[in-house]
């Protein structure tokens, strides 16, 4: 028999005020939501980034913008 989880995958503690149920019935702690969608927000913006400069300065050119944009390079 499964013990009950105390804990989401990322160690945060399942506490009333901090769980959120799944639609699917799955507990999740609302910080991994969060973080989850953030990242999801982050990796968007990246794509559209990403395209917007190989759209405007063609593919080579582009890419190479977008990876000293990336790596903090100007």
């Amino acid at each position: 028999m499964k013990a009950r989880t105390t804990e989401c995958p990322q160690g945060h503690e399942y506490t009333p005020e901090n769980t959120y149920i799944h639609m699917q019935g799955r507990k999740m702690n609302k910080h991994c939501r969060k973080c989850i969608y953030a990242r999801r927000n982050r990796t968007a913006r990246r794509k559209t980034v990403r395209d917007d400069l190989v759209k405007n300065f063609g593919e080579v050119e582009g890419l190479k913008i977008f990876e000293k944009l990336r790596n903090g390079i100007k």
